[in-house]
């Protein structure tokens, strides 16, 4: 793009802006229905490594449907490209965890959990169900010991768990 009148304070100044805006595209951003719904669904979720969201829903008069822009679009571009470099990587980016979010639910069979995404409430539970499965090894451990040095003249070391042969 060449340079653009700061004022418009003439005719000849907006002919060239007009002229200007006339060998531009505009960017489409990613219009694709899924990718809005998904934005609409992940929106809390998709941020960059910078900590800032990744980008934002689009809903003006450029497009006629909505569209999802990445934060550094540049709206107008000088060549006939259909959309920015910035939109066509989070473009990518989107389609990916589309992809991760239809893998998972066609696999939902699988026992991975991201701890992570929790809520304080499920933590706690989860917590909860640790603690007790951990009282009941140790319960379950403490029978086993005395099964086995009943059984036999072997007793087991408290200390190290290791056995120890008797003779009688």
């Amino acid at each position: 793009m060449s340079e653009l009148p700061i004022l418009l304070n003439s005719i000849d100044n907006v002919f060239k802006i007009l002229e200007q805006l006339d060998h531009t595209t505009f960017c489409a951003g990613n219009p694709d229905q899924d990718l809005v719904t998904l934005w609409y669904q992940q929106m809390f979720s998709l941020y960059g490594c910078s900590g800032r969201r990744s980008g934002y829903l689009d809903h003006s008069l450029i497009s006629n449907q909505p569209t999802v822009r990445h934060n550094d679009c540049c709206v107008l571009l000088a060549d006939k490209s259909v959309r920015c470099s910035p939109c066509s990587s989070f473009r990518s980016t989107l389609r990916s965890r589309r992809w991760r979010i239809r893998s998972k639910s066609e696999n939902s069979e699988t026992r991975h959990k991201n701890y992570r995404l929790l809520s304080l409430p499920e933590l706690v539970h989860r917590l909860d169900d640790l603690h007790h499965n951990y009282c009941n090894l140790g319960q379950q451990l403490s029978r086993l010991k005395e099964k086995i040095a009943s059984a036999t003249e072997i007793t087991l070391d408290d200390e190290s768990d290791h056995l120890k042969y008797e003779t009688p």
